[in-house]
């Protein structure tokens, strides 16, 4: 409680936390910011007791992004279920983002998606206490870690599986 519920103090959070390279200004932007804005929305942060679930998914962000080219994108971390259920945004009922367990992750080529779900299925055989959830597709990843729901996979359209690259 020792930082203010507001964007400020999630940086704030976030740098306390070791996080250095995902800013709350990327962990909070809604993707769709004029359908926020349509439904109230300024920007996405979520109650102070789900931010430490904020910061797992930024240092395991950062980590990723140690093992591609490029940073990732941030895309999606917590999303009101208001916005996840609108068809524009596509997100499932149960989802994990109304929860705040999740990030979507945009990446500049395949291979850079190719070696994010490379080091994933490493950490699932290493840590599977972290029930994680991934989302594949050609260029994307949603990573959850204890997801309400338990380990699970799933595969967009243009995914294919990741080799040594």
């Amino acid at each position: 409680m020792a930082y203010p519920a507001t964007p400020t103090g999630f940086q704030e959070y976030l740098s306390a936390s070791g996080v250095k390279a995902v800013s709350a200004e990327a962990m909070i932007h809604p993707h769709h910011p004029g359908l926020a804005a349509r439904l109230g929305f300024v920007d996405f942060l979520p109650p102070r007791a789900w931010w430490p679930r904020g910061a797992a998914l930024a240092l395991l962000t950062q980590e990723i992004d140690s093992h591609i080219a490029r940073p990732a994108y941030v895309r999606n971390w917590w999303r009101p279920q208001v916005y996840n259920l609108n068809p524009k945004v596509g997100g499932a009922k149960n989802g994990d983002h109304p929860t705040a367990n999740a990030v979507d992750l945009d990446y500049a080529s395949v291979a850079d998606r190719m070696r994010a779900e490379l080091f994933l299925r490493g950490i699932e055989r290493q840590c599977p206490w972290m029930q994680l959830s991934l989302g594949l597709g050609a260029q994307t990843t949603h990573v959850g870690i204890a997801s309400p729901h338990g380990h699970r996979e799933w595969h967009y359209a243009g995914w294919s599986p990741a080799h040594a690259v």
